[in-house]
């Protein structure tokens, strides 16, 4: 995936996507976009993908994008991470806010936080805040139905008559 050509890159991933040679969400971990052996162009396109045409109807929580620490780049110096946050913080209008994925253990004595530079987090507040901001309101808000809202569709009760 060639960088400066976005559009093209776009259109490249969303057909390997479709015929399965790349997945980016993690199974099992709803909201967590897993970048584990892309490269920096492809990681982006993967990211970009994900906010435009999948994020968005039904926000479950919280964004993880799982870049990986660099451990298995060369030199073991992260890539895809700077590139990513890059993507967030510069390159996307607005801007995407996120931190780093972190946990605090604790035993009786007392308490350890491990911040884990590998996996950014948007907050959900932040995500829809983006998503508001940059979809239209069609696109992320559940269409009904029927057009009456104040009458429920036929097939929702509303308990014993």
């Amino acid at each position: 995936v060639a960088t400066g050509h976005n559009e093209t890159a776009a259109q490249v991933y969303a057909l390997a996507l479709q015929h399965g040679k790349f997945r980016h969400w993690r199974q099992n971990e709803p909201m967590t976009i897993d970048l584990h052996g892309f490269s920096q162009p492809v990681a982006v396109t993967a990211v970009r993908h994900a906010l435009k045409y999948e994020i968005g109807n039904y926000l479950k929580g919280d964004l993880k994008i799982v870049t990986g620490r660099g451990r298995h780049s060369d030199g073991g110096v992260a890539r895809v991470r700077p590139r990513v946050e890059a993507l967030l913080r510069h390159e996307l209008r607005p801007p995407l806010r996120y931190t780093y994925d972190s946990s605090l253990e604790c035993d009786e004595n007392s308490c350890t936080q491990t911040v884990n530079r590998g996996c950014l987090v948007v907050w959900l507040p932040d995500l829809f805040g983006w998503v508001v901001a940059t979809k239209a309101y069609d696109t992320y808000v559940l269409t009904l139905p029927w057009t009456d809202p104040l009458t429920p569709p036929p097939s929702v009760g509303l308990g014993p008559a």
